[in-house]
């Protein structure tokens, strides 16, 4: 990935699921983590990255079938 700001958000897709969002640097050390944002089931990460590779895992919370969709957005900042 390039330098920037990104969101990784994830959202219903054809069912509800309850969604573990985790982005790990490229030894596999986790440096985000979320379950759960604004009080709903989807998982959401708003962060800074150096550029580098890296790995975005989901997973659903109960170990039922993912059912969902993952939003990547590089953010611009205006001043």
């Amino acid at each position: 990935m390039q330098e920037g700001i990104y969101e990784f958000t994830t959202s219903y897709y054809m069912e509800d699921c309850d969604t573990v969002l985790y982005i790990n640097d490229v030894n596999g050390n986790e440096i985000a983590y979320n379950d759960d944002y604004n009080d709903g089931y989807y998982s959401s990460i708003m962060l800074t990255l150096s550029p580098g590779d890296y790995t975005i895992v989901v997973e659903e919370f109960s170990g039922d079938p993912l059912n969902c969709t993952l939003e990547i957005l590089v953010l611009d900042v205006i001043y």
